[in-house]
């Protein structure tokens, strides 16, 4: 006899604070590579004017206040950056799945519930779905749509490396075993809104538990949902 789970009771709980983490750490990388660029490759220093590094920047500082703002700035965005990063830590976001209902922790534009008689369709991702919610195409959300994009190939290439760190932690230990795919997101489009819900699934366990949940549920099985490539979507249309 096939055994049936109570969702209300025992809800399967996904934790889902990966992708803010990962993102502020992309912002934080892409800052400082940017800061080191004007610094050392623009014409903001002189660096020919002596062999010496530590005299010229003494120099430039004594200068003016151009130099001065650039590394005060810099300070400042890297002291917010870890503040940022300590409290995306220890502020745990979740995913809780229920008999009827999914609920979520505020994680940018997504929806923080779902009935599930209001699913409209779901897809593997390779990227989470982010920019939605608008309701007219012009040129800030073209901008937004770059912008975005640089830090979700940074974010995804981080979740390869670290499956790829967990992956050889569970050689030399008992660990949780890895989900590896390309697809690490599970995106929920909402047939009420042009919003969704974005599950990020680094863990085998976590992956087999929402494959039961979604069997029991939905009868919808997570091995042959549609793949997705896509991050934005300005309709929460389910077609690409």
């Amino acid at each position: 006899m096939e055994c049936t789970l109570n969702y209300n009771e025992t809800p399967l709980i996904i934790s889902n604070r990966l992708t803010v983490i990962l993102l502020g750490i992309g912002f934080w990388l892409l800052y400082n590579f940017f800061t080191i660029y004007m610094v050392f490759y623009t014409e903001v220093i002189d660096w020919s004017q002596s062999d010496n590094w530590l005299n010229i920047l003494k120099e430039e500082l004594s200068k003016g206040f151009r130099l001065g703002t650039i590394l005060l700035i810099s300070l400042v965005v890297n002291i917010m950056a870890m503040k940022t990063f300590f409290k995306s830590i220890t502020n745990i976001k979740q995913i809780i799945f229920k008999n009827e209902v999914i609920r979520s922790d505020k994680n940018f534009n997504d929806l923080t519930e779902l009935n599930l008689e209001d699913i409209k369709v779901m897809k593997k991702s390779f990227f989470p779905l982010l920019a939605t919610g608008s309701k007219e195409k012009n040129w800030s959300y073209f901008i937004s749509l770059v912008i975005i994009l640089m830090f979700l190939i940074m974010n995804s290439v981080m979740i390869f490396f670290l499956k790829g760190l967990f992956w050889i932690g569970s050689i030399f230990s008992f660990n949780e075993k890895v989900y590896f795919s390309r697809y690490s997101y599970i995106t929920i489009f909402s047939k009420k809104t042009n919003r969704v819900i974005n599950i990020c699934v680094i863990f085998k366990k976590d992956y087999l538990a929402l494959e039961a949940y979604l069997l029991q549920t939905l009868n919808i099985d997570l091995e042959f949902l549609e793949k997705s490539f896509i991050f934005s979507n300005i309709k929460g249309e389910d077609n690409e």
